[in-house]
């Protein structure tokens, strides 16, 4: 079956080492527009990276299946919490950025330590491209200083691969920022979807309104 298939490919480049993000990349360009979902991906990854063996569903009847299928999700949330994790530490904490064509940092861990800040700034340790799906796998330690730095083109270029990567994570749910309320909100229902785009109308029929009389 087609999905065996799927899962020995993912099976033998999740043993590889290869990232989620780039099993889907690599299984796109085989596979085309039969290439199997994020979800199916991501789940296959995460049982694979606990070592499992089986390729085939769990044939268990009843709530053992219900169980099975739980056990699944929250492995799959732990492994994407964990990738956001390691991006938050090379990013909020001790990220690099350029600025004016010279290395800035902008990270707090490295703001608030100048010994850390000349010691990665001067050289004496690496600095690498700031890619998100490399990114999330670099390890770290916590009691001294990082081996290992990520440096992007910009500030705004880090923010624009985080959103890009964001998208790239199956979810059942879209969120947008409220400027109102200054908050963010979760979309998961078609009432909250019909609501917002009856907001955004009655906005835009406002502002053309006061286009005509310019």
């Amino acid at each position: 079956m087609k999905k065996i298939e799927y899962r020995a490919v993912i099976k033998f480049l999740t043993r590889q080492g290869k990232s989620v993000v780039t099993i889907m990349n690599e299984m796109s360009l085989v596979y085309g527009d039969s290439c199997p979902g994020k979800t199916m991906v991501y789940k296959w990854h995460s049982l694979f990276k606990q070592r499992r063996e089986s390729l085939e569903d769990d044939p268990r009847p009843g709530r053992s299946i219900e169980s099975c299928e739980v056990r699944s999700q929250i492995a799959l949330i732990v492994l994407i919490r964990n990738m956001f994790w390691q991006l938050f530490w090379f990013t909020v904490e001790y990220g690099l950025c350029r600025e004016h064509n010279e290395l800035r940092a902008y990270g707090a861990g490295l703001l608030s330590s100048y010994g850390e800040l000349q010691y990665c700034l001067e050289g004496k340790a690496e600095v690498r491209p700031f890619e998100p799906s490399k990114t999330c796998e670099q390890k770290y330690p916590i009691t001294e200083y990082q081996p290992v730095y990520f440096e992007a083109e910009s500030f705004d270029d880090a923010k624009e691969k985080m959103i890009k990567f964001a998208e790239t994570i199956p979810r059942s749910f879209s969120v947008r920022y409220n400027p109102y309320t200054q908050s963010i909100e979760v979309l998961d229902s078609k009432l909250q979807v019909e609501t917002l785009i009856r907001n955004l109308n009655q906005e835009t029929q406002k502002l053309l309104n006061v286009f005509k009389k310019l």
